[in-house]
């Protein structure tokens, strides 16, 4: 649904390989992978969204995410107690607003194209009454 909000992507660092990648049963995706990728994305949002669900799929790559959500105030929300994270799959450790993978890449791989993976290898955020401003991911792999 395109509402008319706007989205600013930067990208600082270093990534291996970003693109835009038809994620199969997810849909289009902002896709990261490689070895070497040390960086971060930013999405800074043209008007707070409310109702924002977003998720992290396919962690079998001795990955790790910090993912820093701001609210309206610009003030970060603390994922470790807020609630937002519902789903969070049996592959990945949280620590606070970090998540990595638990196998350090020795796990099963998981298809990260199929919805049926996600309680593996995915992490599932909802912010149903913040009003998220920006999201900034760092990225390690």
């Amino acid at each position: 649904m395109d509402d008319g909000n706007t989205i600013t992507f930067t990208k600082t660092g270093t990534f291996a390989d970003i693109q835009s990648y038809f994620a199969g049963e997810h849909g289009w995706s902002v896709r990261t992978s490689g070895g070497g990728t040390n960086g971060t994305l930013e999405w800074d949002f043209g008007s707070d969204v409310t109702g924002l669900f977003f998720k992290l799929a396919d962690f079998d790559e001795n990955e790790t995410y910090t993912v820093d959500v701001y609210d309206d105030t610009n003030t970060l929300i603390d994922l470790g107690t807020s609630g937002n994270v519902y789903q969070l799959g049996a592959y990945i450790n949280q620590n606070g607003n970090t998540f990595n993978d638990k196998f350090i890449g020795n796990g099963i791989n998981n298809n990260g194209d199929a919805v049926g993976s996600d309680p593996f290898g995915s992490v599932y955020f909802y912010f149903p009454s913040t009003a998220v401003s920006r999201i900034v991911f760092t990225v390690l792999q």
